[in-house]
């Protein structure tokens, strides 16, 4: 892991040190520094009522059904949000017998897609309309080594962070035909990413941990069409990230990203007018370790707060946004 200087001087902002034999007082080091914002937290799922352990990756459709990665039980459930009682009703095991999953996408349709992480493969549940059921699960993607994340588009187009090849790929989805068309890979020096979300005009955001940072690639732009063109949104210079293992964004581009090294979730409010990012905000309180984050129709957003065992769900009052990759409701693709 690359050396975090905005990290030391925030572990050790205020103390005495002792520095080539003189005491000095370490002071606050003005880099990727967050305001908080005023919000209600509270817990949906742990490891005493709901058997988590060490929580991953998170997906909310338009239904705000909570899927989560639980990765320590190698499996993915579901908590299903009751719009009447406004209460979750009883968790659903959509699958097990993986082995060590690290993310989940849930498409339009409802097909859910997991990356089973230990058996280097992306396995897609279809959800049978009418049925109230899933159907058998299959696999997709080719040649993956140690996936851990994977996002849905709203057109139904997959991508796969295939991490042990430090490269995402898009499997398209061609409607006319039902089925995939050939596998391409998206974006370019990648080390070790980890998480990949689907924004506005399908600008796809990737967490590359390995770099401590977060990219940007414009719709389209694959090695399919030739084109290597990335943006950096977001990194450890810049905003402080220690290892990114998470990240998901909202239809206007407000951009949240899970900083698991430095135990928080910090969001980047996009200004359409000056198309830049406004200053971080950290989302979330008393998280160790968190790994995943997703927001649901209404803004609200949920957190993997993995060394907590547990995932919270964080009211954003007085906003309505839904993103770019937790897909929706049960519909057609």
């Amino acid at each position: 892991m690359p050396f975090n200087r905005c990290y030391y001087a925030r572990l050790y902002a205020g103390q005495t040190l002792l520095v080539f034999g003189v005491l000095v007082l370490a002071t606050p080091l003005v880099c990727g520094q967050s305001s908080s914002s005023s919000t209600s937290q509270t817990v949906i799922a742990d490891s005493n009522n709901n058997g988590l352990n060490s929580p991953g990756a998170l997906a909310v459709p338009k239904d705000e059904n909570v899927f989560i990665v639980d990765t320590g039980n190698n499996r993915v459930v579901e908590e299903p949000w009751n719009s009447s009682t406004k209460a979750y009703g009883a968790q659903t095991v959509v699958i097990g017998n993986l082995y060590s999953p690290s993310g989940v996408a849930v498409s339009t349709s409802g097909n859910v897609f997991v990356a089973d992480t230990g058996n280097n493969r992306i396995v897609e549940i279809p959800w049978v309309a009418g049925s109230g059921t899933y159907g058998p699960a299959t696999e997709i993607g080719s040649g993956l080594n140690s996936p851990h994340g994977v996002a849905v588009g709203a057109n139904g187009d997959v991508y796969i962070v295939d991490t042990g090849n430090n490269r995402v790929v898009e499997l398209p989805w061609d409607r006319s035909k039902e089925t995939y068309g050939a596998q391409t890979t998206v974006g370019t020096n990648l080390l070790s990413p980890v998480a990949v979300a689907v924004g506005p005009q399908g600008k796809v955001y990737i967490a590359n941990a390995g770099n401590s940072s977060v990219v940007e690639v414009p719709a389209g732009c694959t090695a399919a069409t030739s084109c290597t063109t990335q943006t950096t949104v977001a990194s450890q210079e810049a905003n402080g990230l220690n290892n990114p293992t998470g990240v998901a964004v909202t239809p206007s581009g407000n951009l949240y990203i899970v900083d698991s090294g430095n135990n928080r979730v910090i969001e980047l409010p996009w200004n359409a007018s000056s198309t830049t990012y406004g200053a971080q905000k950290e989302v979330g309180a008393g998280l160790v370790g968190p790994k995943g984050v997703a927001l649901d129709a209404t803004g609200n957003v949920y957190i993997a707060d993995t060394g907590n065992n547990r995932v919270i769900k964080i009211a954003q009052s007085g906003r309505n946004h839904q993103s770019g990759n937790n897909g929706g409701s049960r519909m057609r693709r």
